[in-house]
């Protein structure tokens, strides 16, 4: 998948998740996890191999435009694709299946989730530290993140229903009691 691709299918993920939360009725909305109930954003990372779709508050919005400026990944460590993993990095958690959901948990000095294109999973409220090859130290927080391993040559009409899939597992887990 090109990069004008992955960008063209993060950008109309980004619709769908938005969609998906702007049509809750007032009873789901009370469901949710706290990072939903304050303002804030949405934004889609993808490298062609993994899809991420993050709700950003103000402040992490502005910790990502500093990274940007400096020509860092917004989330340094948290995610890469099985494929992409160097054969002596370890990643805390290897998602391989579909429907994963991750709630307050905590990594550090590795990646954070290594990705399998058929891989699907909900992260709520997790911290990853990471110090990357040149000593520069990342502490940060991911308060609601959607991520999908891609196929290759993975097209829009394939993702949208595996996303929207993820987003109405993800509801379901919130209704459980």
């Amino acid at each position: 998948m090109t990069i004008g691709l992955a960008e063209v299918i993060a950008q109309k993920a980004v619709k769908v998740v938005q969609g998906f939360f702007d049509g809750l009725g007032e009873k789901e909305t009370g469901l949710l996890p706290e990072a939903l109930k304050s303002s804030g954003t949405w934004m889609a990372v993808s490298d062609g191999s993994i899809l991420a779709i993050f709700f950003l508050t103000e402040a992490e919005q502005k910790r990502i435009d500093r990274h940007k400026k400096k020509g860092w990944h917004p989330f340094p460590g948290f995610m890469i694709s099985e494929s992409q993993r160097p054969a002596d990095q370890r990643a805390t958690y290897n998602i391989r299946g579909p429907y994963r959901f991750y709630s307050s948990k905590r990594s550090s000095n590795m990646f954070a989730f290594c990705i399998s294109r058929n891989a699907s999973l909900t992260v709520v409220d997790h911290l990853h530290h990471i110090v990357d090859a040149s000593g520069n130290s990342f502490t940060y927080a991911v308060d609601l993140a959607f991520i999908l391993g891609l196929q290759e040559d993975e097209q829009w009409p394939r993702v949208k229903p595996r996303l929207s899939e993820l987003l109405d597992y993800s509801m379901g887990v919130w209704k459980e009691p």
